[in-house]
């Protein structure tokens, strides 16, 4: 019984290593009555073996300013709530309600629990302030997509506060707000195509930006064979795609030369079909189940949805083009240098998001956690999604490893239909392993809190 209910005193306030908020002190002052009644034992024994697991618990080394508020609480819970109480008392939150068992509750009796319970307040709002002040914001934008799943992750367990960063997640409607955003500095970090740092970085981004491209891959993304050609249900062969529009996300970035490869390897000219610029994944899906467009693009595992609705798989492009790199994690290289701590910190929670993803024991709360953030996905493709994102052989990169093939023949389709044209032949150019290598130099972190 004791065990137990300090189990419950404990779990009151240190939930996932997160800050504490003014409702937990309330409820952890509820439980601390509770715990004292059933244990039978001191309110100083009591408050001091909790104080204890805290210091053990809690992210330190504890900020040097929240030291003297730690030793008033201290010192007012154990002397204030010890004198004030010969007996147990209970309290139920939000409210203190003493329960005399034996002498009188007096008001200077009363006045002392008070003074401990604002101490209690005061340790806990002062200590949730103070690691709040530690994590360093890191804005990241990406689209809306399944591939979101390790950041989810990483959000909901506090992966990323363990490594002492709060990531805001911002959906990009499209490639162009994702770009311009990250290289003027709006975003810290996109999760996007590699083919878009190229082509900003070598002056043909579609969007216009007010500060110089600077940016880089810092670790790759994505799965295996994750770019499919998708139509509709009517055309079953490239030539049924001759005179039909086809969607992309932005017309000179993005995906939409790879889309051009598949047509020439299919027989089609560019000149025999019409491109129309829509948007990012969600709404190029859309607009497909809508039939305005004949065709488009799709990543796994949202080809999948559209076969499921009769839809046609026509081309994987990794069967038409070879190696190929498509996601990756892209920063600037100036806020990289100047943040590598968080930038480090950052890969190590979405791989420690990763290896909780892929033990199968969380099958069914990742799920769970998937169409919590995803809620128009109907089960059954929730099923289907962890199915093929998680594939041990096919499924997410666990390593961040890049395919530098793959970013060579990102570089010759640029190369062929990029404007300006100029002859890109240097892969280096667009990425930087430094931070991925300290990430994985270090050991790999715990899944567990």
């Amino acid at each position: 019984m004791r065990k137990l209910a300090f189990e419950n005193l404990n779990s009151a306030f240190v939930e996932e290593r997160r800050p504490f908020a003014r409702s937990n002190a309330n409820r952890a002052l509820a439980v601390i009555g509770t715990s004292i009644e059933k244990m039978h034992t001191s309110p100083i024994r009591v408050i001091s073996k909790f104080l204890a697991r805290l210091m053990r618990q809690w992210p330190w080394p504890m900020p040097f300013a929240m030291q003297p508020t730690y030793r008033f609480a201290r010192y007012g819970l154990t002397k204030s709530l010890s004198a004030a109480m010969s007996g147990t008392w209970s309290a139920r939150s939000p409210q203190v309600n003493m329960k005399q068992h034996r002498g009188k509750v007096t008001p200077a009796r009363a006045a002392s629990v008070f003074f401990g319970a604002a101490s209690l307040t005061m340790m806990m709002e002062s200590t949730g302030s103070a690691a709040a002040q530690q994590l360093k914001p890191v804005s990241l934008v990406a689209f809306p997509s399944p591939h979101n799943w390790p950041i989810w992750v990483a959000q909901e367990k506090g992966y990323f506060d363990r490594n002492g960063i709060a990531v805001t997640l911002v959906a990009a409607p499209n490639s162009k707000f994702q770009l311009a955003g990250l290289i003027d500095g709006k975003f810290d970090v996109a999760m996007t195509g590699i083919d878009n740092v190229v082509a900003y970085i070598e002056g043909q981004g579609e969007a216009s930006t007010k500060e110089t491209p600077d940016i880089f891959a810092f670790m790759g993304a994505g799965n295996a064979g994750f770019l499919q050609l998708v139509t509709v249900p009517e055309v079953k062969r490239y030539a049924d795609l001759k005179g039909k529009q086809l969607s992309v996300d932005a017309m000179t970035t993005g995906y939409a030369f790879v889309l051009r490869k598949i047509l020439e390897k299919g027989g089609l000219k560019f000149s025999d079909v019409e491109f129309v610029s829509v948007g990012g994944l969600q709404e190029r899906f859309q607009a497909l189940m809508d039939k305005q467009q004949s065709g488009t693009l799709l990543i796994s595992p949202m080809h999948a949805a559209a076969q499921a609705r009769g839809f046609n798989l026509m081309a994987d492009a990794d069967d038409v083009l070879g190696n190929y790199q498509g996601t990756i994690f892209a920063a600037r290289r100036s806020w990289a240098k100047d943040n590598e701590a968080a930038l480090v910190g950052y890969i190590r929670a979405y791989h420690t998001a990763l290896d909780w993803l892929y033990d199968p024991v969380n099958k069914t709360d990742a799920v769970a956690m998937l169409r919590r953030n995803m809620p128009n996905m109907p089960e059954a493709f929730a099923d289907k999604t962890y199915e093929i994102l998680l594939h041990p052989e096919k499924g997410l990169n666990r390593t961040g490893a890049l395919d530098i093939k793959g970013i060579k023949t990102v570089l010759d389709l640029r190369s062929e239909y990029g404007e300006p044209t100029k002859t890109l032949t240097d892969v280096e150019k667009y990425y930087d392993l430094r931070y991925l290598a300290k990430a994985t130099d270090l050991p790999r972190q715990p899944t567990s809190p």
